[in-house]
C-alpha cells in the first residue's frame, strides 16, 4: 500500500493545493493520500486558527474530499515542536497503515528541508510539486543528484501560494488562486488582516 503524506500549513488552502491533490490522485499506484495540516506555521502571523483552516479547507476542497474514499485529512498532535508533532504524525500513520510505504508531498518550496526529511526516515520516496519559483530547476537538478531515485516531479506547474494569499489580503488586495467561498471566509472572520 502506497500513502502519500501532503502537508503544509494550508493557511489558507487555494487553487493550487487543489490541482497538487488532483494530481496526486491521478497517480495509479496512491492507495491513500492523507492531507496533514502542521500545527505550527512557523513566524506566520495572523494566522487561522486550526479548526478555522480545517473549515476552510473543507470548504475549499469539498468535492475532492467528500467524493473520494482516498483521501482523508488529518491534524497531527498538537505538540508545539515539529519534532514532538512529527513523531506523533508516524507513529499515528504507522499505526493505521502498518504496511505501507509512505511518501511525501513536496513543493519546489520546500526543498531545503529535504535532508530533514530524508533523516527522518520515514519516508521512502518524494513527490515534488513543481512551484514556478526563481532556481527552481537548479535545486531540483542538485537534489535529484543527492538523492537518485527518491524523488518523481510532476512537470506541470502550479503558481499559487498561501502567503502571496494572505500578502494580497493584508495589502486589501483582491485574494487571487482561491475560491468564492475562502474569500467570503476569509472576509467574514477577517482573516490575515
Amino acid at each position: 500500500m502506497n500513502v502519500v503524506v501532503y502537508s503544509g500549513s494550508f493557511d489558507p488552502p487555494h487553487e493550487g493545493h487543489a490541482e497538487n491533490l488532483r494530481k496526486l490522485l491521478s497517480m495509479p499506484n496512491i492507495d491513500r493520500i492523507c492531507i496533514v495540516l502542521v500545527p505550527s506555521t512557523g513566524s506566520k502571523i495572523k494566522k487561522a486558527s486550526m479548526g478555522r483552516r480545517v473549515r476552510i479547507l473543507e470548504a475549499e476542497f469539498g468535492k475532492l474530499l467528500s467524493h473520494n474514499p482516498k483521501v482523508e485529512v488529518i491534524v497531527p498532535p498538537s505538540n508545539a515542536k515539529r519534532g514532538n508533532w512529527a513523531s506523533g504524525l508516524f507513529a499515528l500513520l504507522r499505526e493505521r497503515y502498518p504496511k505501507a510505504r509512505f511518501l511525501k508531498a513536496i513543493g519546489t518550496d520546500r526543498l531545503d528541508h529535504l535532508d530533514r526529511f530524508i533523516k527522518d526516515g520515514f519516508y521512502e520516496k518524494f513527490i515534488v510539486l513543481k512551484r514556478g519559483w526563481p532556481n527552481e530547476d537548479e535545486l531540483l537538478r542538485k537534489a535529484i543528484d543527492a538523492y537518485p531515485g527518491r524523488l518523481e516531479v510532476f512537470e506541470d506547474i502550479v503558481p499559487a501560494s498561501s502567503t502571496e494569499v494572505r500578502r494580497r489580503v493584508r495589502s486589501k488586495g483582491h485574494p487571487k488562486k482561491v475560491s468564492s467561498k475562502t474569500r467570503r471566509l476569509i472576509r467574514a472572520r477577517r482573516l490575515y488582516k
